[in-house]
């Protein structure tokens, strides 16, 4: 047995609803709600409509939220901000994920666009003695192909991003529904997390194996830009020659350089015929996918492929 904040007694049993797949957070705040405690009290006895439990209204005024506090995982970086309220026959939750230093965003950002797995954060609800009274999974984004997929819902949570002046991720809250009782949402004292996200480390060596593949891909980019620039193509050409022959068999029009061409359709082909056996003298000139014109006396022209 400890002493609390508040003069409550906390005694803290293992944990009974452990998450062994997943990091443990460290719990930054306690939830105490005297007011809520003095309503529960007067609803008892008086069976009047309490804001904080049933959501009703008291003289037309909506439940209002409770803040829960923070989570922080100073293993990941995460901090989460966790407020409830019950409504109707519910209790709702808006819960903020953003990274703790403001340093680590870029990793924050670059794993929430680009998840290497299907990530997870793990909400449990706690009693004043550590008892996880009720548990809920909050699923990350995850699917890269579809840049705007964190804002949908996911069942009845609503995933939404916040995105800085740079385009990049800088949080992502959620709204939904808890799964929890009336009877234990009001041992609610406080919330932690557990959550398979990446350390910090990894976002970190994720990031600088992006940056890297980025540079990389811009360099062979600019090499290859700079090659063609620097080796015009080989079918780039132009010239005279003079047909010596036509190999009917290839659609091939031979000329006394050794520079063939490649006829196609039966209009064509039939031409080149004419060509070889008349000798014709031309001008050739391709371009840089080797598609050539050749052009004889008379207006006469082809529309061939150059040979190598």
């Amino acid at each position: 047995m400890t002493e609390a904040p508040a003069g409550h007694l906390v005694q803290r049993p293992a944990n009974r609803t452990a998450y062994p797949e997943v990091e443990k957070a460290t719990r930054s705040s306690r939830f105490f709600a005297p007011r809520f405690l003095v309503e529960l009290g007067i609803a008892a006895a008086t069976g009047m409509c309490l804001i904080g439990v049933t959501g009703c209204r008291l003289s037309g005024a909506p439940a209002s939220f409770q803040d829960l506090g923070a989570g922080i995982s100073h293993t990941t970086g995460l901090r989460g901000s966790l407020k409830t309220r019950w409504v109707g026959q519910a209790a709702q939750y808006e819960l903020e994920i953003e990274p703790i230093d403001p340093l680590q965003s870029a990793g924050f950002s670059y794993v929430v666009a680009n998840p290497p797995e299907p990530l997870v954060l793990h909400m449990k609800l706690l009693d004043a003695t550590g008892y996880a009274v009720c548990e809920k999974d909050v699923l990350f984004p995850f699917d890269p192909s579809s840049p705007g997929e964190a804002d949908r819902e996911r069942g009845q949570d609503l995933l939404q991003t916040a995105v800085g002046d740079d385009g990049k991720v800088v949080s992502l809250s959620v709204q939904g529904i808890l799964p929890c009782t009336p009877q234990q949402y009001k041992q609610v004292d406080y919330w932690d997390f557990s959550t398979n996200f990446p350390a910090i480390a990894e976002q970190d060596e994720l990031t600088k194996r992006a940056a890297e593949l980025k540079v990389r891909q811009e360099a062979q980019k600019r090499a290859s830009l700079a090659r063609q620039k620097a080796t015009p193509s080989a079918f780039y050409m132009e010239g005279e020659a003079e047909v010596v022959g036509y190999d009917t068999s290839r659609n091939v029009l031979q000329t006394q350089l050794g520079r063939n061409f490649l006829v196609t359709g039966q209009a064509q082909q039939s031409k080149a015929s004419q060509w070889a056996s008349s000798g014709v003298l031309f001008r050739y000139k391709c371009d840089q996918r080797a598609y050539c014109l050749l052009t004889a006396g008379g207006g006469q022209s082809l529309s061939v492929t150059a040979l190598q």
